[in-house]
């Protein structure tokens, strides 16, 4: 069943219907398919608005941060109708919430086969590849969202991550400062800080490190790349106030 002929079959359906259908991945987004296989055994769409209070709550839930509720939930939507691009990708997000990365993964691919062009989805997968050490594959993920999105910051933030990984800090500076050119992002300012110190630049470095914590104040990776920077540079308080912040930051599940 192609698209028109899906699309025909809602011509009974009122346009508020229409556009949650088309959030849950009912009817094509832009030109990309969401849906995949034959649609001739799924329920009717206008008995799928219980499908749409179900993701809403869901959403809701992820965003309380009540994950566990808002996994069960989409888990049953999922068991109705995998098909579904909003409720696999919001059940990837919740398992990448939870350090859940392999079920992160599998979601995250799903959502992609629904929807083979979503930057999002991209760049999750990618995020998800990269948390779990697989960089290689994360660096495709990146790449691919340079395409869809030539001017995205994550896209070069993750690139950066990458570079600094393998200790090449000149292409991780000119990622990071490129991402920092597109967005304010504390991201970036935490990665080009980072390189920054391992140059030997600890001024500078500092200086970006304490923007990211002023913003992200319970940032263990920020607080932990800056007390190595003032170790570094004799300041040895300073050094223990932010190492300290960083292990209580890491207690409580933070990054």
């Amino acid at each position: 069943q192609d698209e028109t002929a899906q699309e025909a079959d809602l011509t009974d359906v009122d346009e508020e219907t229409r556009q949650r259908l088309q959030s849950l991945g009912y009817i094509s987004i832009s030109s990309s398919r969401t849906t995949a296989g034959d649609d001739r055994d799924r329920a009717d769409p206008k008995d799928k608005i219980g499908v749409f209070s179900a993701v809403r709550t869901a959403t809701i839930e992820t965003e309380k941060g009540d994950i566990q509720s808002s996994i069960e939930r989409l888990s049953k939507v999922i068991e109705e109708d995998p098909k579904i691009y909003t409720a696999r990708y919001l059940q990837g997000f919740n398992f990448f919430r939870t350090a859940q990365y392999l079920r992160s993964v599998e979601e995250f691919k799903a959502a992609l086969e629904l929807f083979p062009d979503s930057p999002e989805a991209v760049h999750s997968l990618a995020m998800s590849y990269l948390r779990l050490g697989i960089d290689s594959a994360a660096r495709t993920g990146f790449e691919r969202l340079l395409q869809l999105r030539p001017d995205s910051p994550d896209a070069y933030v993750g690139l950066g991550g990458l570079a600094l990984k393998s200790r090449n800090t000149r292409e991780a500076k000119e990622r990071f400062q490129r991402a920092l050119e597109l967005s304010d992002s504390p991201e970036a300012h935490l990665g080009l800080g980072k390189v920054l110190v391992a140059e030997g630049d600890f001024d500078g470095g500092i200086k970006e490190l304490e923007s990211v914590v002023t913003v992200w104040p319970n940032s263990a990776e920020a607080h932990m790349a800056l007390g190595y920077a003032y170790q570094r540079t004799g300041q040895a308080d300073k050094a223990a106030q932010h190492l300290q912040r960083a292990k209580d930051s890491q207690k409580r599940g933070r990054r």
